[in-house]
């Protein structure tokens, strides 16, 4: 649990990696939800800023499918 947890956290880190480097040096610290910012907010590229978010969100709902399935595996 603390490790779908903590994978989910990693997602929604933006407000730290915004504040201090803005994606650092050629983009080695910018996130998915940099590039969402980026592309959504700043760039007015709605259509690319969606489908980061869409993205973001399979990936969360694959990796929370996939823990919930192994859990009931074990109680089983």
């Amino acid at each position: 649990m603390v490790v779908l947890l903590r994978t989910i956290d990693t997602f929604r880190l933006f407000d730290k990696v915004n504040i201090l480097t803005k994606g650092g040096p050629a983009n080695s610290t910018a996130t998915i939800t940099q590039y969402i910012y980026q592309y959504g907010v700043k760039g007015l590229k709605v259509g690319y800023g969606s489908a980061g978010a869409v993205i973001m969100t399979v990936l969360i709902l694959i990796l929370a499918s996939l823990y919930v399935k192994k859990s009931f595996e074990k109680k089983i």
